[in-house]
């Protein structure tokens, strides 16, 4: 037996191939094959395969089956594009918030320090009038207790013959 030139076979196949894939008809197939030469047991491998290989194959249902939920996930990829947005914008507000209450809390600590420095000054200042009056009044005092002194020395003196 001759061998069939591989030309004829693949021409064969491309015609078998164009038929409907979900209904292959094998036995349709190892027939075609077998009408160009080629032997029968070989031919019924090809058509083995083949079917094995057709059971792989996507239909046109299925393509549109698949095209249907790429929409639906594109529509999900879109929907979920746009709550991160949203959230990209609250973060960012918040960020600003955040740096507001820095900036108010930096303020606020300046006006601390400046208030305990201006209180610390007058407290100082304070002290140290306040040392100067019970400097005063302890002089009067001890000038008042000398002369208290001096007038009970004289009166006893007087008194002491």
């Amino acid at each position: 037996m001759q061998a069939t030139p591989p030309a004829t076979i693949l021409r064969h196949m491309e015609a078998q191939m164009e038929a409907e894939i979900a209904t292959f008809d094998t036995h349709d197939f190892v027939k075609r094959l077998t009408s160009v030469g080629m032997p029968e047991a070989q031919a019924e491998i090809l058509a083995w395969g083949q079917s094995r290989r057709n059971e792989h194959l996507a239909d046109k249902r299925d393509i549109k089956g698949l095209e249907a939920r790429i929409r639906e996930v594109e529509v999900k990829i879109r929907e979920i594009e746009v709550k991160l947005r949203e959230i990209e914008a609250s973060i960012k507000a918040l960020e600003l918030a955040i740096t507001k209450q820095e900036a108010a809390i930096k303020l606020m600590e300046v006006n601390f320090r400046r208030d305990l420095q201006e209180l610390k000054i007058g407290l100082t200042r304070d002290i140290k009038e306040m040392e100067h009056k019970l400097t005063i009044k302890l002089g009067a005092f001890m000038g008042v207790g000398i002369t208290f002194l001096a007038a009970l020395i004289t009166l006893l003196n007087i008194a002491a013959p």
